[in-house]
């Protein structure tokens, strides 16, 4: 939540004086919140059409949380962890074409010589 308060500070995101305080003691502009709701809301949108359970969730929450603790801070290199592990376990189960699996091996090697 959020609330009118008397001092100002600087948005969080923009760095503009606001009034607005949010509960976590941080400000933010009322643009800046705007931007926000509709981003959540996209996401929001996309979580109930997609029919994730409370499960899935958890467990994806459960999973950012060991990728914070690992120093993994961006979604950049969160995507980019989750597509590697993807690609080792193809390459583990042998669920990838012989190109894809030599190329594998090559790095592999490379990485044994260091």
């Amino acid at each position: 939540m959020m609330k009118i308060s008397s001092k100002s500070g600087h948005c969080i995101q923009c760095n503009r004086q606001t009034k607005i305080k949010l509960d976590c003691g941080a400000y933010a502009c009322l643009e800046c919140l705007n931007v926000i709701g509709a981003e959540t809301n996209n996401v929001r949108n996309y979580v109930s059409s997609n029919n994730f359970s409370d499960k899935t969730l958890n467990n994806f929450i459960s999973l950012l949380n060991v990728m914070k603790d690992n120093n993994i801070y961006s979604i950049d290199n969160a995507i980019k962890t989750i597509e590697a592990i993807k690609m080792y376990d193809s390459y583990i189960n042998d669920d990838i074409d012989k190109k894809s699996k030599e190329s594998f091996n090559e790095i592999i090697d490379f990485f044994v010589k260091m």
